[in-house]
């Protein structure tokens, strides 16, 4: 709001075809527009000039000294980490910062915006970005695990995948190490991709979704069903994607066919992203999208029993035949060697143990075991069954040797001493 006497505000003004001609031309050479400060190009002068000035005071505004002649340029880079306010700017509000400066502090006025409408666009993007309330993607990640032995193979075919046709799904047996060949991409891949949501199916597709927190400012209403708030994120999120997106559903251990809302799957399978999906049934409809996971090689199983459990090298040969009597099954053969190290054990007498009371489903002429039906609780139960231990004692085993990232001490096992 201008305020003052119309006669005085009127002697503020010019009529273009001055400015054109050179006849009534003022500008602050810092803030001016090239073609202002340019006698030659003064012809040029427009509402472009005006545009030049507005993207020069943001600037301003941002870092506190005026733009170089260098930031002038289509892939100009801005340093925002000097900016006052790099502590609150995300990375989409630097885009959409560096946006404005590449149509606005350009030399040549065709390269920038024509009308103000579209600044005044940007700038209200830029407002909705660092607004504390906007609704916003926050990354879920999955947590790692330190020992990751091998799977290289599994990772390209991953990555191709996704590339071909933005769906990977990971099949194979319970335990076998899909959901820790998943979590592996996601951390080789994280900057590669914008945003990560990483869910665990759990009871179904709208609890997995409604349970997950990956939109910040995004509650279910009163009385709101639970399907109608899945349907509502699954929109917000395809308003809110851009750029490159993951999304990994890790244990979805149905056909996709015996989902309860299969209008809920076909909207995931929609949205602008690649989708990791790890899974121990045979998804048979996504035949070409599927990569079968096998287990690891003799050495890498033993690089994981080493880990978690040291022998003499003499023991080797029975951790060989450990690996061989569970067929290569990755979490089995990690969880036995907790097993040994916890209970003082070595491999050989923890291959007698095998042999003499097997383990749920084993015996000693063959192997037995329907993995595609057992859950991890199911193998650990299993495990535990060779032992003589009170439930109490087994259910803290269970919960402990379930850690990823504890390598059990051997005075854990103090009440194992019976065996």
């Amino acid at each position: 709001m201008i305020h003052g006497q119309r006669s005085n505000i009127l002697r503020l003004l010019c009529k273009i075809d001055e400015v054109l001609s050179g006849k009534n031309l003022s500008y602050t050479s810092n803030w001016a527009a090239p073609e202002q400060i340019v006698p030659s190009s003064v012809s040029k002068i427009s509402k472009e000039s005006d545009i030049y000035v507005l993207g020069e005071l943001i600037y301003w505004s941002v870092f506190d000294h005026h733009s170089l002649d260098n930031e002038h340029r289509r892939h100009s880079k801005f340093s925002f980490a000097e900016s006052k306010f790099r502590d609150v700017l995300t990375s989409d509000a630097e885009d959409i910062l560096s946006d404005i400066f590449h149509h606005t502090l350009r030399s040549s006025v065709r390269n920038r915006y024509h009308d103000i409408t579209e600044l005044l666009k940007r700038v209200d993007d830029f407002l909705m970005e660092i607004y504390p309330g906007k609704e916003s993607i926050i990354n879920v990640f999955p947590t790692s695990t330190p020992l990751f032995i091998g799977r290289e193979n599994e990772l390209l075919q991953i990555e191709q995948k996704l590339e071909e046709g933005h769906l990977a799904v990971l099949t194979g047996v319970g335990g076998i190490g899909k959901s820790e060949i998943a979590k592996k991409y996601v951390m080789e891949h994280m900057d590669e991709y914008k945003t990560i949501i990483y869910w665990t199916y759990s009871f179904d597709l709208v609890s997995t979704i409604n349970n997950s927190e990956f939109l910040s400012d995004f509650e279910q209403k009163d009385e709101e069903s639970d399907l109608h708030y899945c349907n509502r994120k699954i929109n917000k999120l395809s308003e809110l994607f851009s750029g490159e997106n993951l999304i990994v559903i890790d244990n979805l251990n149905l056909e996709i066919e015996e989902l309860d809302h299969l209008d809920v799957w076909k909207k995931i399978c929609s949205l602008p992203c690649d989708l990791l999906i790890t899974t121990r049934c045979n998804q048979e409809q996504y035949f070409g999208n599927q990569i079968y996971v096998d287990g690891l090689t003799s050495e890498s199983l033993k690089v994981i029993f080493r880990n978690r459990c040291s022998y003499e090298p003499e023991q080797e040969e029975y951790v060989e035949k450990i690996i061989e009597a569970v067929q290569y099954h990755t979490l089995v053969v990690e969880l036995i060697a907790k097993q040994a190290n916890s209970c003082l054990k070595t491999p050989a007498q923890m291959f007698s143990l095998l042999k003499e009371k097997g383990i749920l489903g084993f015996n000693s002429e063959s192997v037995k075991w329907d993995y595609k039906k057992k859950s991890v609780a199911d193998h650990v139960r299993g495990l535990f069954s060779m032992f003589s231990m009170s439930e109490k004692q087994k259910e803290r085993n269970r919960q402990i040797m379930m850690r990823p990232d504890i390598k059990l001490p051997q005075p854990f096992a103090s009440w194992s001493n019976s065996l």
